[in-house]
């Protein structure tokens, strides 16, 4: 299993090389959420550098693009076509760019939530591409289902801010003129709502691609790291919106847990103290849909 790390400079290469396999860059006109966007040129020295040290480079292209977005992102994946670059996309939009180019063995398909079991990945197959993430919304148990009957790599974002809601809407900016509040808090990462019925916090912020809502809490699978182990080709350890000092030593750990599998529960603690609002999602029960039950 390899391990996928976000940097946000080209600095960080050297920082993550001996933590991760692969790194996850994100430019503007094609990443949905990000922390830095990178310009062509500098995915370009980045690929470079990457490619010095033996690391996998991708690219965010998780955005749903209209058609002059997506023109726009195609513009900039021209620029950098003499890259041996991976994307990771989640419109097929994008996908028939890179069909009529014969180019899908680049492709790795991230949609959120649409991919629960196997025979999505049987589809995933046909398309020819390098393989895809399932949704972090199934159980360790489907994940380990899938990866025994897949067909394509197997990715999965273990660890990182899980975004549950997506609009393409300025919802901050619209709250911002109606309530006509006097300052201008759209641009900020520490925003968060509060549901009526829930006490937890999900923090919320805005971008040129619109609202993104995220699951309270930080995503992470490392109790259940075993069973995942065994299944994933890829795990995708993101550091979006999170401290960077503290997501290298969240490499570390898992680093650490993955040649130690006996102590999990240890390294966890161990993560524990760096993050302190650890989530684990539904990796252990199944979604539950109706409101009454929560």
């Amino acid at each position: 299993m390899k391990i996928m790390a976000t940097i946000r400079s080209i600095d960080d290469i050297d920082l993550v090389k001996a933590k991760a396999d692969a790194i996850v860059l994100t430019h503007k006109k094609l990443s949905s959420r990000y922390d830095h966007s990178f310009s062509t040129e500098d995915i370009k020295l980045c690929y470079k550098k990457a490619a010095k040290a033996r690391l996998e480079c991708y690219v965010l292209a998780n955005d749903i693009f209209s058609d002059s977005t997506l023109n726009e992102a195609i513009e900039v994946i021209n620029e950098l076509e003499n890259c041996n670059l991976f994307y990771i996309f989640g419109d097929y939009g994008l996908y028939n760019y890179f069909k009529e180019r014969e180019l899908t063995r680049k492709l790795v398909y991230m949609p959120d939530t649409l991919v629960t079991n196997y025979v999505d990945l049987d589809f995933m197959r046909e398309l020819k591409i390098k393989g895809a993430f399932p949704s972090l919304e199934i159980t360790a148990d489907d994940v380990e289902i899938i990866g025994k009957n897949k067909k394509v790599k197997l990715y999965y974002k273990g660890f990182g801010n899980a975004v549950m809601f997506h609009s393409k809407r300025p919802l901050l900016s619209l709250y911002k003129n109606y309530k006509n509040v006097p300052f201008d808090f759209t641009r900020s990462k520490n925003n968060y709502i509060i549901e009526e019925t829930r006490k937890e916090k999900y923090s919320i912020i805005e971008n040129e691609h619109g609202t993104h809502i995220f699951q309270a809490g930080i995503h992470n699978i490392l109790p259940a790291l075993d069973v995942f182990a065994e299944e994933l080709d890829y795990l995708f350890i993101d550091g979006t919106y999170l401290n960077y000092d503290d997501y290298l030593k969240c490499l570390d750990i898992y680093n650490d847990a993955l040649l130690d599998m006996d102590h999990l529960n240890l390294y966890n603690k161990r993560l524990k103290e760096v993050f302190d609002n650890l989530t684990y999602d539904f990796i252990y029960e199944d979604s539950v849909f109706r409101k009454e039950d929560f």
